[in-house]
């Protein structure tokens, strides 16, 4: 059956007649670890405290976090509440699927919160975790339900770097182990600064120290968000042909996701992607050059020769010798040596839509109730936000004017106090941010959109990329 998730942390106190009733201090034997803003709080026993429908409001530090309610009571010493997260639920032995008493209770030794595991067989293809920093070597992020072929970790309240692995460069190799969308600066594993990924496991990863510390990965009282895509699993080596070579891929038809490694070629290369339809949204990255630039495909850019740079925030663009045709069985990249036009290693990332996993569309201006709904009753994938789905990921980027964010927002961080979701910019290394009209909500078929020029300006043109 279905239960919520929870954790128990015992030793708080709080004061209803102090000068902060709702702040919560552990003592030093207990932490905020594992604990996000919006997760649910109850208190133990009569007289805990805690009025109902109290959650977090924020996470403070690592022993403090402030409730979203006053408590009551007085002043009360250990105490003990439980967390529950409401975007995730376990299965259990026992009861109904409505019987929340069945709710399993995590102890203070496992602080990370499993992530939603439902009744059905549909395996999970793209996941993510909220996790606290405490730079302990080989720590475990887990929960994803696969193990991942593509990684993003991104911290949340700082200006450290976005970062990426995958599975099919692998965390071992010495060349642009870290690939870094914010800019084109990469890292490899001999030379990983701020924190690597030291492995993949088979429900998340694992992490180390970098040699100039843990920001970019697990900072003590440092804040992340780590996304992760199931492409095929362990890589396989493909035969020369295009002028592609040394060629290594995961890919799946399930997932949608081709993940490919190669040589590339002064004349271009043609590889294949083995998703079985065409790819809709392609990243290519010269391994081997910092000067080259993230560039990005998308099918409703209004170029045939059509690009945009994840690394910066300009508007659609063209160039000879970039982004191909490419079809139901090959990607197709030209001469630039951005895209795949030198003999440097290359990766590139290619997602074909998959229902009710993945949608790649376009919409103009802003998406309000009106236009969400056209799109609804359109039953158009891509149109006017309409997925076919509830996106837990969403990325936007108007590509009919320059300087305008790549805007990224999830279901898994939660909300400002005023209701807009918490969101990044790929293209910059800024902490997360809200805005009234940067932002987006998440419907139960796609997406609606506020009114700021990066995501639903009068008259721009936007891409949209959203995950399940």
């Amino acid at each position: 059956v279905k239960a919520q998730v929870r954790t128990e942390r015992g030793n708080a106190a709080y004061d209803s007649t102090g000068a902060s009733p709702r702040l919560v201090t552990f003592s030093s034997s207990t932490n905020t670890e594992g604990l996000q803003p919006g997760y649910t709080v109850t208190g133990v026993g009569s007289s805990n405290g805690i009025q109902d429908g109290t959650t977090i409001a924020s996470i403070d530090s690592a022993t403090t976090l402030t409730l979203s309610q006053d408590t009551n009571g007085g002043a009360l010493t250990d105490k003990t509440l439980h967390f529950g997260d409401p975007e995730r639920v376990a299965i259990v032995n026992g009861g109904t699927t409505s019987d929340e008493t069945d709710a399993v209770v995590m102890g203070t030794s496992d602080p990370m919160l499993t992530i939603a595991v439902d009744s059905e067989t549909q395996p999970k293809l793209f996941n993510a975790r909220r996790y606290n920093g405490d730079e302990v070597d080989g720590r475990v992020i887990s929960g994803f339900t696969f193990s991942p072929d593509l990684l993003w970790i991104k911290s949340r309240n700082t200006s450290d770097r976005h970062i990426l692995f995958d599975s099919v460069r692998g965390v071992n190799e010495a060349q642009g182990n870290i690939l870094t969308p914010s800019d084109n600066y990469m890292q490899s594993r001999s030379n990983m600064l701020y924190g690597h990924v030291k492995a993949f496991t088979s429900d998340g990863f694992s992490v180390e120290e970098g040699d100039s510390g843990w920001n970019q990965i697990s900072m003590n009282d440092q804040n992340y968000i780590a996304w992760a895509w199931k492409a095929g699993g362990p890589s396989v080596s493909i035969s020369n042909t295009g002028n592609a070579t040394n060629i290594t891929q995961s890919a799946s038809v399930n997932s949608g996701l081709s993940i490919t490694k190669f040589n590339g070629h002064a004349s271009g290369v043609t590889f294949p992607h083995n998703l079985g339809d065409a790819p809709e949204f392609i990243i290519v990255k010269d391994l081997e050059s910092d000067a080259r630039s993230w560039v990005v495909d998308h099918k409703n850019l209004a170029n045939s020769n059509g690009y945009l740079v994840l690394s910066d925030n300009a508007d659609e663009a063209t160039i000879s010798g970039g982004f191909g045709a490419s079809d139901g069985t090959n990607i197709v990249l030209g001469a630039d040596g951005s895209f795949g036009g030198s003999t440097n290693s290359y990766i590139c990332y290619a997602w074909t839509p998959v229902a009710g996993v993945s949608a790649f569309g376009t919409h103009t201006g802003q998406i309000d109730t009106s236009a969400y709904n056209t799109g609804v009753s359109n039953a158009v994938v891509g149109a006017n936000g309409y997925c076919g789905f509830k996106p837990r990921w969403l990325m936007i980027k108007c590509i009919s004017d320059d300087s305008t964010s790549w805007f990224v927002v999830d279901a898994f961080r939660g909300e400002a106090s005023a209701g807009q979701m918490y969101y990044f910019e790929s293209h910059a290394n800024g902490s997360e941010s809200s805005d009234t009209n940067l932002t987006a909500v998440f419907k139960d078929n796609g997406f609606t959109t506020g009114t700021h020029a990066s995501v639903g300006g009068s008259g721009k043109t936007y891409i949209s990329i959203a995950f399940a």
